[in-house]
């Protein structure tokens, strides 16, 4: 149980990483405003911490006890970053 919750946290922080990142990216392209490409470049970073906590959880199995608050952490700080980019 505790392997299948980290490699769901891990995915879901390397998907709305690479999701929200190529949103900005193209907000960037769109509107070339030099804040949208920093935004894209942030989302950009964690979504290469998502592909190395699925990288991580699948290697550990539900042994590493860290992945799973810091995945869920992550998660929810990218949560707060779609709702302020969704609200206007």
């Amino acid at each position: 149980m505790q392997a299948n919750l980290e490699v769901f946290l891990a995915v879901g922080v390397l998907g709305i990483g690479v999701l929200l990142g190529a949103i900005a990216l193209l907000s960037y392209l769109r509107l070339r405003n030099p804040r949208a490409l920093l935004i894209a470049t942030g989302l950009a970073v964690f979504a290469v911490k998502g592909a190395y906590l699925v990288f991580a959880s699948l290697e550990s199995r539900g042994t590493e006890p860290w992945i799973v608050p810091v995945a869920a952490f992550d998660l929810g700080i990218l949560a707060f970053l779609y709702l302020a980019l969704r609200t206007r």
